[in-house]
C-alpha cells in the first residue's frame, strides 16, 4: 500500500492542492468579490451625497431668488390672507378710484376666484359708472397706473355727448386682480 501511495504521490499532492484551492481560496476569492461590489456601492453613494450636496446650494441660490421675486411680488398683488379682508380692500380701492375722478359708481360684483397657485389667486369682478367722458378716461388712466395691480380684461363705453363736451358716458369694466394668500411670507 505505500509504494502505491508512492506511486500517486503526485497524483494525492495535485489532489491536496486542489482541495487546499477549492476550501480556502475561493472563499476568499468571494469575499474579495463581495468586498469590491461594497466598495463600488459606497463611491456611489458618496458620488451621490456630493451630488445632493451641490445642488443644496443650487436649491438654497434658488430659493433666495424665490424670496427676493415674492417681495417684488407684493407690490402688484393684494396681500391679504382673507377672502373678506380681501374683497374689502379692494373694493376700497376701485371706490377710491372712482369717487376721485367725480365717477358715479352704479355697481361693483364680484364674479369668481381661480387659484393659480397654493398662495396666488386672480380674482374677475365687473365694475358699472357713468360720469363726463373725463371720468371714463380718470378712471381708466389710474386704473392702469394702481398699485397693486388691476387688470382690465374687457371694457365697455357708451355713452351721449349731442355736441356738448360735457356728456354722459356709461362704462362697464372686466377687472382682475391678484390676492397672494400668505401675508407672513412677504
Amino acid at each position: 500500500m505505500k509504494q502505491e501511495l508512492l506511486k500517486y504521490r503526485h497524483h494525492l499532492l495535485l489532489i491536496a492542492a486542489l482541495l487546499l484551492l477549492k476550501v480556502v481560496t475561493e472563499p476568499l476569492w468571494q469575499q474579495q468579490q463581495v468586498q469590491r461590489d461594497n466598495n463600488a456601492l459606497i463611491k456611489k453613494q458618496v458620488n451621490k451625497a456630493q451630488h445632493l450636496l451641490n445642488n443644496q446650494q443650487q436649491l438654497d441660490e434658488s430659493s433666495k431668488q424665490q424670496q427676493q421675486l415674492l417681495i417684488k411680488l407684493s407690490k402688484f398683488t393684494f396681500a391679504q390672507a382673507s377672502e373678506a379682508s380681501f374683497k374689502l380692500a379692494a373694493q376700497a380701492k376701485l371706490e377710491q378710484v372712482l369717487t376721485k375722478a367725480n365717477c358715479n359708481v352704479e355697481r361693483i360684483g364680484w364674479e369668481g376666484v381661480t387659484q393659480i397657485s397654493p398662495t396666488l389667486n386672480r380674482w374677475q369682478l365687473e365694475t358699472r359708472f357713468s360720469g363726463e367722458p373725463m371720468c371714463l378716461l380718470n378712471v381708466t388712466r389710474a386704473l392702469e397706473a394702481l398699485s397693486p395691480i388691476v387688470n382690465i380684461s374687457s371694457y365697455y363705453y357708451n355713452g351721449d355727448l349731442n355736441g356738448e363736451p360735457r356728456g354722459k358716458g356709461n362704462a362697464r369694466l372686466q377687472l382682475q386682480m391678484w390676492q397672494y394668500t400668505k401675508e407672513a411670507d412677504l
